[in-house]
């Protein structure tokens, strides 16, 4: 797409990561942290080259990817970063998590988790929970531990 095809998807809120904020508050209410205000960029990630995949041929200077960061404060004091990067051609693809603390957690899954096939397994291997739990309204913060299961 073209940088004002963009701006346009931007603006009318059709561009994004579906969930990014809702893990920031997930992640804040497991830590037992009030969010006090987010902070939310996205970026185009534009090509200098041509880039051709087998499925599509990009010219230079066009959006190739999104780059979105989600920030949650507590008494104004940045405590939760999530980053979002998805583009054709990523050099070194990875999901990573940083924890800072005592000890420091660094986890890295070099290429990273496709995101449809990740999204698939979380509701596949959370069907047992879900029909284990109390009837009501739930997040998966209320759920035991997802995990694979072959019963």
């Amino acid at each position: 797409m073209t940088l004002n095809e963009f701006k346009k998807m931007k603006e009318t809120n059709k561009i994004g990561h579906i969930g990014l904020k809702e893990s920031v508050y997930m992640i804040a209410d497991r830590l037992g942290w009030e969010i006090s205000k987010l902070h939310n960029t996205m970026d185009p990630i534009i090509t200098n080259n041509k880039i051709k995949t087998e499925t599509v041929t990009v010219e230079p200077n066009k959006v190739i990817g999104i780059q979105q960061v989600f920030k949650g404060y507590v008494k104004d004091e940045e405590k939760i970063e999530l980053i979002f990067r998805a583009s054709i051609g990523e050099k070194e693809p990875q999901d990573k998590i940083e924890i800072y603390g005592v000890p420091d957690i660094t986890s890295v899954i070099e290429g990273g988790v496709n995101g449809d096939i990740g999204t698939c397994a979380i509701v596949l291997n959370s069907i047992k929970r879900v029909i284990e739990a109390t009837p009501g309204l739930l997040t998966m913060a209320d759920l035991p531990v997802v995990s694979y299961w072959s019963e």
